[in-house]
């Protein structure tokens, strides 16, 4: 599940953006790289096979503030969650609030990778 689906990664941090968004183009991925969710929230809606990788922690709307947000609006769109702290209750929330993963920074590509084909299988039964 690679061809035509689409990443959007939101996060604050230039590096791990770059990183991540080399890692998910070597699979395939088409990636769609923001440094904010008010960036990420001014792109035109999302079509096909996609989901969402998003830090937890960003000046602004935050990434379960994004969640929320999107819940709101009726966007249903998967998301995979970053965070630099392994924080229980963070990750709680955001699992039953209907995430798809929760995963700690530096996050390995043996544990991203599997999260993003979930997600995106999850956005394709949509």
């Amino acid at each position: 599940m690679s061809a035509g689906a689409t990443v959007f990664l939101v996060d604050d941090e230039p590096a791990m953006r770059k990183a991540l968004t080399r890692l998910l183009q070597t699979e395939g991925y088409r990636i769609v790289a923001c440094s904010s969710a008010e960036e990420f929230l001014k792109l035109p809606p999302a079509t096909g096979a996609c989901c969402l990788v998003v830090d937890v922690t960003m000046p602004g709307m935050g990434g379960l503030g994004l969640q929320q947000h999107l819940a709101r609006s009726g966007l249903i769109l998967p998301i995979i969650f970053l965070s630099g702290r392994d924080d229980i209750s963070t990750s709680v929330r955001a699992l039953k609030d209907g995430a798809v993963d929760f995963l700690t920074k530096p996050v390995d590509a043996s544990r991203l990778l599997p999260a993003v084909r979930a997600a995106l299988q999850r956005s394709t039964a949509r």
